[in-house]
C-alpha cells in the first residue's frame, strides 16, 4: 500500500463523521453530557436515562426567563420522581462554572431558592443534535430514547408530562427556530425572509410567524431612517405602542364599545398564537410624535380599533390600613416582587404599597384607591392563582389591609372599533 494511500485512510479516519439534527421520532445516539454538577458524577448518559422520560432545558445565564423556570421545574421532578429526568444544559462557552455559580448564589440570596437540578455546562456540541436560537429550548426524549417533542416553556405542564410518561399521543406544537433569522435586521430584506433593498417607506404586519423570536425594538435603520419592530406580540402591546397614554391605565379602568365588543376585548387580552402579530415600520426620520401617529395609524388602519380617554363615575376599592400596627412591614432590605405566573411562589418585598397597589390594579376587577397614608415598604405573600380574587382580598387582610368598596369619577380608556362611533354606541363591556 503506497504511503498516499495510507495518508488518505487515515485522514479519513480522523475526520468526524456528519451528525444530522435530530427531530421528532429520531432516536437518540449514546450521547454523553460532560462538565455535570447536582449529580453523582460528572457525565451522564442519555442511553443510561432509558425507561424515563428526559427533557434537556437549554438555558443561559442571561435568560430571565429560563432562570424563572427553574422552581417550576424543580417541582415536577419532584413530583414524577423515577419516571421524569430534568437536566439543565448550557451550550454558551462564556458560562463557565465560576459564571454560573456566582449567579445562583446571588439568586439564592435574592430570591432564597436554590438550584437542585443537574445542570451541564460548556455543551457546545449539542447543538449539532439540537440545535437552536432562542432559549429557553426544550427537548423531549421518550422511555425509549426517541425524540418526543421539541417545545417552548408553555408545553411543560403537569399533564403534558404525565401523558408522555404514559404513552400517550400529545399534539405539541413543535418549535422550530430559523437559525438564519437576524432581528436586528428588517423582514424580509436581504434573504432575512426576502428582497426588498430599494423601498423608501414600509409598514408590515403579519400573523405569528415560527423561529423569529419574541422582541420589541426601536431604532436608526440608516442614517436618515428609523425602525420599530415587534415580534410576535399580543395586540395588548401593539396598542400600548400605539395609544401610549391611553393604555397605560390599569386594565381594570378599560370599557370596550360596540356590536363586537366582547369579541375584540378577547382578542385585546388573549397572548395565544393566533393573536400574536408581527409588525414593522421602516420610515424617513421624523420626530417620536410623528413615528408614533404613523404607528396608531397602521393599527387603526388595519385592527380598525381606536382607543380615547374620558372620565366616569365608576365602582372603586379602597385600601384601608384599620390599625396600621398590625401591618406586615417588610423585613428585607431588597425589593423583590414576583407576581407574574411565570414564578411558581408569588410575593412582594419590601415593596411601597403605591406599588402594591398598581400591580393589584392589574389583577383586581375595580380600580384601588391608597388610603392608607403609609410611607413604610410593606411585604406580601399572594394566592397561587392570581385570578382568585377572594384569595388576593383574602392575602390583604392576612397583613393588615382591609378593601371597601366606593364609587368615584375617575380617568377610564374607552377601547372601540373604528366603523362604529363611540357617541353613538350604547352596548359597552368592561
Amino acid at each position: 500500500m503506497s504511503v498516499l494511500v495510507m495518508l488518505c485512510l487515515l485522514m479519513n479516519a480522523q475526520q468526524p463523521p456528519d451528525i444530522k439534527p435530530l427531530t421528532i421520532g429520531d432516536t437518540v445516539p449514546d450521547i454523553t453530557l460532560t462538565n455535570v454538577y447536582n449529580y453523582p458524577s460528572s457525565t451522564i448518559r442519555l442511553s443510561d436515562q432509558k425507561g424515563k422520560l428526559v427533557i434537556l432545558d437549554f438555558w443561559s445565564t442571561w435568560c430571565g426567563s429560563c432562570l424563572q423556570s427553574f422552581p417550576k421545574m424543580e417541582r415536577l421532578q419532584k413530583q414524577f420522581g423515577e419516571n421524569l429526568q430534568i437536566i439543565l444544559v448550557n451550550t454558551y462557552k462564556g458560562d463557565s462554572i465560576q459564571r454560573v455559580k456566582s449567579l445562583f448564589d446571588r439568586r439564592k440570596i435574592h430570591t432564597g431558592e436554590s438550584v437542585g437540578l443537574p445542570y451541564s455546562l460548556l455543551q457546545s456540541s449539542l447543538l449539532r443534535y439540537f440545535p437552536y436560537k432562542f432559549v429557553p429550548h426544550y427537548v423531549w426524549v421518550n422511555k425509549e430514547g426517541k425524540v418526543e417533542a421539541i417545545t417552548s416553556a408553555s408545553e411543560i405542564t403537569e399533564n403534558n408530562i404525565r401523558e408522555v410518561i404514559d404513552g400517550k399521543n400529545v399534539g405539541f406544537h413543535t418549535k422550530k427556530d430559523n437559525l438564519a433569522f437576524d432581528y436586528s435586521k428588517p423582514l424580509f430584506v436581504k434573504d432575512n425572509g426576502g428582497n426588498g433593498d430599494d423601498f423608501l417607506y414600509r409598514s408590515v404586519i403579519t400573523h405569528y410567524r415560527e423561529g423569529l423570536g419574541f422582541t420589541v425594538s426601536h431604532s436608526q435603520y440608516k442614517k436618515n431612517e428609523l425602525r420599530f419592530v415587534a415580534l410576535n406580540q399580543p395586540l395588548a402591546a401593539l396598542l400600548a405602542v400605539a395609544f401610549p397614554k391611553e393604555m397605560a391605565l390599569p386594565s381594570n379602568r378599560r370599557y370596550y364599545s360596540g356590536d363586537s365588543a366582547e369579541s375584540f376585548k378577547a382578542k385585546i387580552k388573549s397572548d395565544n398564537l393566533d393573536n400574536l402579530y408581527c409588525y414593522e415600520i421602516i420610515a424617513p426620520a421624523v420626530t417620536h410624535a410623528e413615528l408614533l401617529h404613523y404607528i396608531r395609524e397602521d393599527m387603526i388602519r388595519f385592527f380598525g380599533i381606536v382607543a380615547h380617554i374620558e372620565t366616569r363615575k365608576i365602582k372603586c376599592y379602597e385600601l384601608h390600613a384599620p390599625n396600621p400596627d398590625i401591618v406586615q412591614y417588610t423585613r428585607y432590605s431588597f425589593p423583590l416582587a414576583n407576581y407574574t405566573n411565570k414564578y411558581e411562589k408569588k410575593f412582594m418585598r419590601d415593596v411601597p404599597v403605591s406599588f402594591l397597589v398598581s400591580v393589584l390594579n392589574n389583577l383586581l376587577d375595580c380600580p384601588i384607591i391608597d388610603e392608607t397614608r403609609i410611607k413604610k415598604a410593606v411585604d406580601i405573600e399572594l394566592p397561587d392563582d392570581l385570578t382568585n380574587q377572594k384569595a388576593i382580598i383574602q392575602a390583604l387582610k392576612k397583613v393588615g389591609f382591609k378593601l371597601t368598596t366606593s364609587e368615584k369619577e375617575m380617568e377610564v380608556t374607552v377601547i372601540t372599533n373604528q366603523k362604529f362611533s363611540p357617541n353613538t354606541i350604547q352596548n359597552e363591556t368592561k
